[in-house]
């Protein structure tokens, strides 16, 4: 299938598609192929029939998790199959992965033959992330309950076949909002390509018997197909952007997108992300609990800090920073704190210390050499009152906290970098200068 994959991504009437993992080997490649083509997102995750030989590595489920292009956790959950692993296994490896989706708050795939009762009663009554059902072939009265939750149960090519009328009387009675379609690819193509491999095209016959079970037209059962699918792996305009995200030996927390300044040199006004992940919050926060989640899971190894930065001003939510910051540090991370200095223009000078010790190091974007340069680059807002004056108070109790302080400036068309090296110098500080990107 990995080498039919460009044409399966090309396929009429595909918007996008899920490729999900069963091990730390596939959940690898599921990341590789979602780096390569546009339309294509990846999940991670253990599936009940490698509990016994791959639990080890849920370690390294957790580290992809935070790979750009990564939507969901899974495949996981439950088989009673006969020579399924140990039921105990199993279980301890689902609740594993049931957590990591709450703390990430990202939707997770379940896979329940045979354990559809035992799967419901592990999950909570109420998650604030989107569950998923997947090629659900259980019994019906499992589905409803798993609706009444708000779960989504997903139909495979499993629904078309001649003999599975109970599953279509099921699918007829689920809410509409709360039922999909897949493949299972390569397994279970549908009528009336049965006994071809399955492959994403596909799922327009399952769609089409989804139509016909529930009495609607084609159409409308198709653009209600896609917004459940949309709102269930939060994609298109249910995308959220990333909290954390990780270039090189770094990771950023990317906690919100407020900030008091308009840069002219901003990289929000020509990118909404960066290195593959989306980063631009379009005006709505996120989630504390999810901020201190994905913090509390991202595994340090391999990494050198942790840098509150972002695509906005980590300062603009003082207690969520000062909270973050802690949890972090009781993990063992170094931390740095990339910021625009005008803290203080909000805040006392108290409060402004008390977070800033907080951090091994604190890096202020400079950027200009006086008040008239600073508004003509940075165009802080109104608000923020005399800026420059603040920004200039920032830096000298920065260097008066104990930290190390470092001042930056961007390469960019009207910052004459002479002229900021020599402010920085007054504040007693080397410039750093970034490039433009």
């Amino acid at each position: 299938m990995v080498e039919r994959l460009p044409e399966a991504t090309e396929a009429p009437g595909l918007a996008w598609m899920v490729c999900p993992g069963i091990d730390a080997a596939t959940s690898r490649e599921s990341v590789r192929i979602a780096a390569g083509f546009d339309r294509v997102r990846a999940a991670v995750g253990i599936h009940p029939s490698e509990a016994s030989s791959c639990a080890d590595e849920f370690g390294e489920i957790e580290r992809l998790a935070f790979e750009p292009g990564v939507c969901a956790i899974g495949e996981t959950g439950l088989d009673s199959n006969p020579g399924a692993p140990p039921t105990e296994l199993q279980t301890v490896l689902f609740e594993r992965h049931v957590s990591l989706a709450r703390d990430l708050d990202l939707p997770l795939i379940c896979h329940s033959r045979r354990a559809e009762e035992t799967l419901l009663s592990i999950l909570p009554s109420h998650c604030s992330h989107p569950v998923i059902l997947h090629c659900y072939t259980g019994p019906a009265d499992a589905a409803l309950a798993a609706a009444s939750r708000g779960f989504y149960t997903s139909f495979s090519g499993a629904l078309t076949f001649r003999r599975n009328e109970a599953l279509r009387e099921t699918a007829a009675r689920l809410p509409r909002s709360l039922v999909l379609v897949e493949t299972d690819s390569p397994y279970m193509a549908p009528e009336p390509v049965r006994g071809r491999t399955c492959e994403p095209a596909f799922v327009v016959h399952t769609a089409r018997r989804i139509a016909e079970v529930r009495g609607e037209p084609v159409g409308e059962t198709f653009r209600t197909l896609l917004g459940n699918a949309e709102r269930a792996f939060l994609q298109g305009p249910c995308r959220r952007p990333s909290v954390i995200y990780v270039l090189g030996r770094r990771a950023y927390v990317n906690l919100t997108g407020k900030c008091c300044n308009s840069c002219r040199f901003c990289i929000r006004n020509i990118s909404p992300g960066l290195g593959g992940y989306l980063l631009d919050h379009g005006g709505v926060e996120p989630e504390e609990a999810r901020v201190l989640g994905s913090i509390s899971r991202l595994p340090r190894e391999g990494l050198e800090e942790l840098v509150f930065c972002g695509y906005g001003e980590p300062t603009a939510r003082p207690g969520l920073l000062a909270r973050a910051a802690v949890l972090a540090r009781s993990a063992g991370w170094r931390l740095r704190l990339d910021t625009n200095g005008l803290m203080l223009c909000f805040s006392g000078r108290d409060e402004a210390l008390r977070l800033i010790r907080l951090f091994d190091s604190v890096s202020i974007s400079l950027n200009a050499w006086d008040q008239c340069s600073y508004e003509a680059l940075c165009r802080p807002s109104p608000a923020a009152g005399d800026a420059w004056a603040r920004l200039d108070e920032f830096v000298r109790l920065a260097s008066s906290a104990g930290v190390g302080v470092r001042l930056t400036a961007v390469a960019f068309d009207g910052v004459d970098l002479d002229r900021v090296r020599a402010a920085a110098a007054l504040l007693g500080h080397d410039l750093t200068v970034r490039g433009f990107r």
